[in-house]
């Protein structure tokens, strides 16, 4: 699940993205809990939602693993896993209390940076015992639109990080993260593209059974983002 959290990470910055028919972007990524190529793919479709899926190598199960997990504009505090092996997918809710978080992220601007061909800025987010190298850019259209989003409402922790870059002056496109954490886990844009994107990707193939649902429940959430 510490993949789905950076990855949500990712999401709260490409939100704001208005485009007819949607944005697909990939991010390189390497983790001490992986080998080989490790690559996520987001797509969003701004007015129905967002999908992301990941493709590494697991070393204690030796086999490649394919994950996949949808968040829909009409059930923001919802996020949908799809597990296309087994033909499944199970529904994970975070409740009121978990909204209110008590993470209290702490942003020490570094400078700014060139990241390939965008202009960055390098800062330094610390919650609690995880701290993020984070690579930002404002080079991309479309990023004022982020403070109409309704999403963050609903988001807890990111939205507790996303105010504090905003106060430094660090908010943005996120280009490059990295993590102190355990799982020692880097992500990095290598594509960004308009595309045509079917509203079925947004939501479980209708053959598919859906399984209990689950929630995180606040500690869960801030183990993830410890990466223990």
């Amino acid at each position: 699940m510490r993949f789905y959290l950076l990855v949500g990470f990712a999401f709260l910055v490409i939100q704001i993205i208005h485009a007819q028919n949607g944005i697909h972007l990939e991010y390189k990524m390497s983790s001490m809990q992986t080998k080989g190529k490790s690559i996520a793919k987001i797509d969003i479709l701004p007015a129905t939602g967002t999908r992301s899926e990941m493709e590494f190598v697991m070393p204690q199960l030796n086999k490649a693993m394919h994950m996949v997990m949808i968040y829909r504009k009409d059930k923001p505090n919802t996020s949908i896993q799809v597990n296309d092996q087994n033909k499944t997918y199970t529904e994970f809710t975070r409740d009121a209390q978990n909204k209110q978080s008590s993470m209290k992220p702490t942003v020490k601007v570094i400078g700014k940076e060139k990241i390939g061909t965008y202009n960055c800025i390098h800062s330094q987010v610390n919650m609690n015992t995880t701290t993020y190298e984070l690579w930002t850019t404002k080079d991309i259209d479309g990023y004022t639109e982020l403070l109409n989003q309704s999403y963050f409402d609903n988001q807890g922790d990111m939205k507790n990080m996303f105010t504090e870059l905003k106060k430094n002056n660090a908010d943005g496109f996120m280009v490059k993260m990295q993590s102190d954490s355990k799982s020692a886990m880097s992500m990095e844009l290598i594509k960004v593209e308009e595309k045509t994107l079917d509203t079925s990707l947004f939501s479980p193939p209708a053959d598919y059974k859906k399984l209990d649902k689950g929630a995180f429940t606040q500690q869960q959430i801030q183990d993830m983002i410890k990466g223990q």
